[in-house]
């Protein structure tokens, strides 16, 4: 976004609150008889639920505003990331509140002419991922699951298996007794995400580029699933029969509870609800909510925001002072593209904010570039991020 457009949505964010200053107040009004257009896009934003939203928006803190769901709804598609988060009030009225329409209605009277490249991003655009994945039955049959129209499987020992579309799968068994190594492999590519529910209830959020192993039928003294990449679970509490995810070496063991476990290049467990131990064979540790463990040479526990763990199954992109190659590979995941690097990277470019991961990829990277002054392109599936020189 560039720099006019912005100064002109902040005059506009501060008049709605009336906070414009003597010299800020001049300048805007003679931006304002420029054009009627000008007028008639202020007019838009001088109702009664915009002002209030406006103040709302400046009235809240940082962490207030990550977990207020009227906020998220309200910035459905694209938000501002801000390197400066003090700067919250101005940054939430003037970019996206404003700003993106303010953009549209100040380009409607060049629609006509051919429009220069801004040089900020080039771009084929890419949509984001969706509900899908592949089944591998325990026969190797594979199929493939989507959005698309129900339909119910059968697997060994008469369980049915749901296909629901957009709800994701469910495992009914006509029995919990059953032969435990009978097993289904759940594939979520690139682009891709799933939800499913096991034959004991236990409900699974798989992320992009992960699998998940399990039995169609678990046995009668344990719970087993095996995971690679990433995954949320909703573990259905069962006293005699504890819940285990294998990661590699690492053991997760649960009774009853609601955790994430990332997996992606190190093996990280996060507890949102309940208690879970993790194991490695060398050592465990017990998590409380709030903790996450992370295995490499041996487990650390730190407290975590768990918003932004589990931000992937909300349906954001939630970043909280993070670096942008960390950034990148979430992106890259979610829109099954590859990422490469020129010029020198800064030591610290470090980034906080949310963009909703319906949004196609060029809005992705239109807030990103703008809040940390990066080039991006794209040409097919792979995206050139260009650091400035002056980095």
């Amino acid at each position: 976004m560039d720099k006019e457009t912005y100064r002109i949505a902040e005059w506009m964010g501060k008049y709605l609150c009336q906070g414009l200053s003597k010299e800020e107040e001049l300048r805007f009004e003679a931006w304002l008889d420029e054009k009627a257009e000008h007028r008639r896009l202020l007019e838009q934003f001088k109702g009664r639920s915009a002002a209030d939203d406006l103040r709302f928006l400046a009235g809240l803190d940082t962490d207030t505003a990550w977990r207020t769901q009227r906020f998220r709804k309200r910035m459905h598609t694209v938000r501002y990331l801000s390197r400066d988060i003090r700067a919250w009030a101005v940054a939430a009225i003037a970019v996206v509140a404003i700003a993106v329409l303010a953009k549209v209605a100040l380009q409607r009277d060049e629609a006509r002419q051919p429009i220069a490249p801004s040089g900020r991003i080039v771009l084929q655009d890419v949509a984001p991922g969706k509900n899908q994945a592949v089944l591998v039955l325990s026969d190797g049959r594979q199929v493939e699951l989507s959005d698309g129209l129900s339909h119910t499987l059968a697997e060994v020992g008469g369980t049915a298996i749901i296909d629901e579309g957009s709800r994701g799968m469910t495992y009914r068994a006509s029995r919990e007794a059953g032969d435990p190594t009978v097993t289904n492999r759940l594939l979520v590519p690139k682009a891709g995400t799933y939800q499913l529910t096991l034959s004991d209830g236990t409900r699974v959020w798989v992320n992009a580029l992960s699998e998940l192993e399990f039995p169609v039928v678990f046995g009668e003294n344990e719970r087993t699933v095996t995971l690679k990449g990433e995954a949320f679970f909703e573990v259905a509490k069962d006293a005699g029969r504890p819940f285990r995810v294998r990661v590699g070496e690492t053991v997760i063991n649960v009774l009853g509870t609601r955790f994430n476990v990332n997996a992606y290049a190190q093996v990280k467990t996060t507890l949102l609800q309940g208690s879970v131990a993790i194991s490695n064979g060398l050592q465990t540790k017990v998590l409380r909510p709030g903790e996450q463990a992370v295995s490499v040479d041996g487990i650390k526990v730190s407290k975590v925001n768990v918003n932004r763990v589990i931000a992937w199954k909300e349906g954001e992109f939630l970043f909280k002072s993070d670096h942008i190659n960390e950034i990148m590979n979430e992106v890259a995941r979610w829109y099954d593209i590859s990422v490469v690097y020129q010029g020198n990277q800064p030591d610290r470019l470090e980034l906080t904010g949310s963009v909703s991961r319906g949004a196609n990829l060029s809005e992705v990277l239109d807030v990103l570039s703008f809040a940390s002054g990066v080039s991006f392109s794209v040409q097919g599936r792979q995206v050139t991020v260009k650091f400035p020189e002056n980095e």
